[in-house]
């Protein structure tokens, strides 16, 4: 979709509560004009739209306070996006920030802390999250469903935070991360979570991951492989 469709669809839709524009071509110019004519938007979804920069994420954020669902993957957004994003947005449930590499900790801290209602966080491949956003989200979000910190700087420091202060935690990708049998042991206390993805996480051991299993059987776990040399997991593994 170019601007000039969306334009027509925002002349023609003032009303409009759900817009979902993936691996378009739009640019500010467009969007800022969804910024002044659709104020009701609840769900908004922009993802794989690169030329999408804070111009017109601020002033969406600014105008359209009801959205609840927001999605802006690859875009060029920084933190300035985030924080105007806390400010307006107090209802936010779902955030997808895939591949955003503008963005740092500072932003998503401030997100944490404003909306208290957020269920999900999708954040793999922001190559700027640490622990200090994953901690703060514990401590801030105690609602969460769904989070996706795949390829982050995230350790057990943070994991052992979610795990303690996240109990209605459903859905959990950790692929990439540095984490280790540390943070399996305190996910055993997740009692409602269903899938677990921790591939190329490679200091956690199979014994770790037979616990686990154990401990939480309609768990799915994603992407652990065994060692068919280290005999003492084989032998774990047989019984």
């Amino acid at each position: 979709m170019r601007d000039t469709t969306l334009c027509k669809i925002t002349d023609s839709c003032p009303n409009l509560q759900y817009l979902k524009l993936e691996s378009s071509k739009l640019s500010d110019i467009s969007l800022e004009k969804v910024a002044r004519l659709c104020t009701n938007l609840r769900c908004l979804k922009l993802d794989y739209n690169k030329h999408i920069t804070d111009t017109s994420i601020v002033l969406i954020a600014e105008n359209c306070s009801y959205i609840e669902y927001l999605g802006l993957c690859r875009s060029n957004i920084t933190d300035a996006s985030l924080k105007q994003i806390a400010k307006s947005y107090s209802k936010l449930y779902s955030l997808s920030l895939i591949d955003c590499q503008k963005i740092t900790d500072e932003g998503i801290c401030v997100i944490a802390s404003a909306c208290p209602n957020m269920q999900k966080y999708i954040l793999e491949g922001c190559e700027e999250i640490t622990d200090i956003s994953v901690k703060k989200i514990a401590q801030s979000n105690p609602n969460l469903k769904y989070l996706n910190f795949s390829w982050c700087l995230v350790s057990d420091e943070s994991i052992c935070a979610i795990a303690r202060s996240c109990p209605k935690l459903e859905q959990l990708y950790l692929e990439g991360c540095n984490i280790t049998d540390v943070s399996m042991s305190a996910l055993a206390n997740l009692r409602n979570l269903r899938k677990l993805d921790i591939e190329e996480c490679e200091k956690i051991s199979v014994n770790a991951i037979i616990s686990l299993q154990n401990k939480i059987p309609t768990l799915n776990i994603i992407g652990w492989y065994s060692d068919l040399n280290d005999e003492s997991d084989m032998d774990n593994l047989s019984e």
